[in-house]
């Protein structure tokens, strides 16, 4: 595409699609560059559902931008997107729609989802889009920081209400924003036979963006071909400000450079980074996950990835391992549904980084306490995934969970579940939110699930960590690898449970009545011993509450 303003334009829209909160006419210089220099052009900019309480699903804010190109697109017409902020992540999300490939679950797309208009989508230009969703930049201002943090206590207060504010689906990790890394990826895979994809992508990135940082700017995991311009004298605001000043000047220069170069010509001048391009790895088939509990460093699982891995070069196999740690997370933040969505968050970044590195291989998974949680919730919230071989040990999930229909999506192959005979953790902590029906938390590894086709491996001798003793490392290798139903050792096996511990299970209500009295009496006991004066009552009382705070936030 060149501009030469003698030129007749008539048959190129220009779509801009604004940022979050902001208003249509904060991009009205835009929308008089663009007229002016390609004549006859139409810009249109779409008032979209995103004022700063938005609690609107984005897929349903790009139906509508979907169904106002349907109304103003004919054909032998060209379309250039153009998205501001979170507007960049859906003129993307419109791109992979429009190209058949914007269905969460793959196997739901269809060849009669393309849209006509997909082919005549010249470019898609990406002013300080968050590629890879927001994260909290820790380089902010005194009052951004208060403001952001501000914010993000109140979203979070809404979403465990609920009620899940816009701004959250394009968080990081989020499901929205994994979604599209993942598809972007099948449609550079499925380019070469569709013929569809391939429209030139160029991330303007403003030179003093304040408030998102590069690295959730850049991404070389999805944007590996983007073209990437700097813009100078910008910020994130401000980068769409291209009026007569010096600074407007200069910005639209670069945007007029992104609108009208050829691909030869943006790869000679585009901006130069630090981070290595990704490198894809197709002969690799497998990717095998390893992930940790709760209060747990994860030594292990670097243990068990070796085991894994030796097994895998006896087979002849390439294999990769995952061993990355999300930190170690302490019981009273893994009782919260706002903590465990951020470490569900977190794997599924680790998930997207290795589907693009490794485009041919298939995923398994070993997971231990919380590791098991982190992908029962992927598995519900992204459909997008899927794995081949599955291994639950000292399980907090829900006995009840819905593992037949992820067999039948083929979204797992096969998964085995070990039960142990004295797990006290998961009998007493997380089977009482399944027995108060409040949480998704509950006692796959004390009662087993009710599911039918996924293996129960009952009993394996020990408590919450017996599953992950090294005596079983093998058998676990052996079945994430090849998919055999395996057996436990009989010298680690036990036909019946401890009888305590199934009491404990049953009574588990009971058992935290018990631990809250016991806490309270103690308080109770420290007021009315301690000293006379009220004012070293209450500072006794404040430690024993601290102390308490410490406990469930430490351990």
């Amino acid at each position: 595409m060149t501009s030469h303003k003698s030129e007749n334009y008539s048959n190129y829209i220009f779509i801009v699609l604004h940022g979050y909160s902001c208003s249509t006419a904060a991009y009205r210089s835009i929308k008089v560059r663009l007229e002016k220099d390609f004549s006859g052009c139409e810009v249109l900019i779409p008032k979209l559902s995103m004022p700063i309480f938005s609690r609107k699903d984005p897929v349903e804010i790009v139906e509508v931008i979907i169904t106002r190109i349907d109304a103003r697109w004919t054909p032998g017409k060209r379309i250039v997107l153009i998205g501001h902020s979170c507007g960049a992540i859906l003129a993307r999300k419109v791109y992979l729609c429009a190209c058949g490939k914007g269905k969460s679950d793959p196997y739901e797309n269809k060849s009669t989802d393309i849209k006509s208009w997909a082919y005549a989508i010249d470019r898609i230009i990406l002013l300080a889009g968050m590629n890879r969703g927001w994260t909290v930049n820790r380089h902010l201002s005194l009052f951004q920081a208060m403001s952001w943090e501000i914010g993000i206590g109140i979203g979070k207060i809404l979403s465990m209400m609920g009620v899940e504010p816009l701004i959250f689906k394009f968080k990081k990790g989020a499901p929205f924003i994994t979604d599209l890394r993942l598809q972007w990826l099948d449609l550079q895979k499925d380019s070469v036979v569709t013929g569809l994809g391939g429209a030139m992508v160029v991330q303007l990135l403003g030179t003093i963006d304040d408030l998102v940082s590069p690295e959730d700017n850049i991404d070389m995991i999805t944007g590996a071909k983007f073209f990437y311009l700097d813009i100078p004298f910008s910020g994130h605001k401000d980068v769409i400000l291209m009026d007569r000043s010096e600074k407007g000047i200069a910005r639209y220069s670069a945007f007029h450079q992104a609108l009208t170069m050829s691909a030869i010509e943006m790869a000679s001048s585009q901006t130069s980074f630090t981070e290595p391009v990704l490198v894809q790895r197709p002969e690799v088939t497998d990717v095998i996950f390893v992930i940790h509990g709760i209060r747990d460093a994860g030594y292990w699982t670097q243990k068990v990835a070796r085991k894994v891995k030796a097994l895998a070069l006896e087979n002849n196999q390439n294999i990769e391992l995952e061993t990355s740690s999300y930190g170690y997370f302490p019981m009273l933040p893994f009782l919260l549904p706002v903590s465990r969505k951020a470490k569900v968050e977190w794997l599924m970044d680790q998930y997207t980084e290795n589907y693009a590195k490794f485009p041919k291989a298939e995923f398994s998974f070993i997971g231990h306490s919380n590791g098991t949680y982190l992908l029962a919730k992927a598995l519900t919230d992204y459909p997008c995934c899927r794995f081949k071989n599955v291994v639950f040990a000292g399980s907090v999930v829900r006995n009840d969970y819905k593992w037949d229909t992820l067999f039948e999506k083929g979204r797992v192959k096969a998964a085995i579940n070990f039960v142990a005979t004295g797990d006290w953790v998961v009998a007493i902590f997380p089977k009482l939110f399944q027995t108060l029906n409040v949480s998704d938390l509950g006692s796959g590894g004390h009662d087993g699930f009710t599911s039918k086709r996924n293996i129960e491996l009952k009993y394996v001798k020990g408590g919450h960590g017996a599953a992950i003793q090294e005596n079983l490392w093998k058998v676990i290798a052996n079945f994430i690898l090849t998919g055999d139903t395996p057996s436990i050792p009989e010298a680690l096996k036990d036909d019946v449970q401890n009888v305590w511990v199934k009491r404990l299970g049953k009574t588990a209500l009971l058992v935290w009545a018990i631990i809250l009295l016991i806490l309270l009496g103690i308080g109770i006991l420290l007021w009315k011993s301690g000293p006379a004066s009220p004012y070293f009552k209450s500072l006794i009382l404040a430690f024993y509450l601290i102390g308490i705070w410490k406990v469930l936030t430490k351990l």
